[in-house]
């Protein structure tokens, strides 16, 4: 009888067990899927930075206690339409790809986050603490402007120099990242390129402005994110 019990109990300590673990690795393989799912979301597909949503998660994670200035960097590769227009797209796609891995290498070395917004335009954003954000702006223009190899629609392999346009701010813990520092950033990228003949950084002055939608090539995708655009 005692040897019957010991059984029995041997065998519910077992199933007990057993259910434990498996109910720990279900719980384990949905936080794995929760945790894939929103890195999907918040991630660019072509080039695995972030993208615009990431981006704003990583601003919104700024420690505030002590409150955290931020460097804020637009920035947008020069004439990347006759990229694609040149070479098609599967070159434009691998300049992307280039000019990302260049951007993400250099934030790194400052603790700093990338992100591919949208088409051409990527973000960047590093503490501030004591340094320079023109010296790192500075930075990133000559890293992208380094030679690129890139395959045509033919075959046939080409090098190309591509080159950025950066506009820099930076960004106060007491202010709304994308109403006021993100447009900032955006006016001074601007005036690299279109003022400054690209291949080079603005700092954003007080006074600097967009111009209307009217006179541009046409809206952006993020014009009519902003409600820059009436639908």
């Amino acid at each position: 009888m005692f040897l019957l019990l010991a059984l029995i109990a041997s065998a519910l300590i077992g199933f007990t067990v057993g259910l434990l673990v498996r109910q720990r690795s279900i719980r384990r393989a949905a936080s794995l899927r929760v945790l894939e799912m929103t890195r999907l979301l918040i991630s660019d597909p072509l080039t695995g930075l972030l993208n615009r949503d990431g981006l704003f998660l990583e601003a919104d994670a700024a420690p505030l206690d002590p409150p955290t200035v931020m460097i804020l960097m637009l920035l947008d590769i020069d004439n990347f339409k006759a990229v694609n227009d040149t070479f098609g797209h599967q070159a434009g796609d691998e300049l992307l790809v280039t000019v990302a891995r260049r951007i993400k290498d250099v934030v790194a070395g400052y603790d700093g986050t990338a992100a591919r917004l949208s088409g051409d335009e990527y973000a960047a954003l590093v503490p501030a603490a004591d340094r320079d954000p023109s010296q790192i702006a500075a930075l990133l223009v000559s890293r992208v402007a380094e030679p690129v190899y890139v395959r045509g629609a033919d075959g046939i392999t080409t090098q190309i120099t591509p080159t950025v346009s950066v506009g820099v701010t930076v960004a106060q813990p007491d202010e709304p990242f994308e109403a006021v520092a993100m447009r900032h950033a955006d006016a001074a990228m601007y005036h690299a390129k279109h003022r400054g003949g690209g291949n080079t950084h603005r700092l954003y002055q007080p006074g600097m402005t967009m111009p209307t939608v009217t006179g541009r090539r046409g809206p952006r995708p993020r014009d009519h994110r902003t409600g820059q655009v009436k639908p």
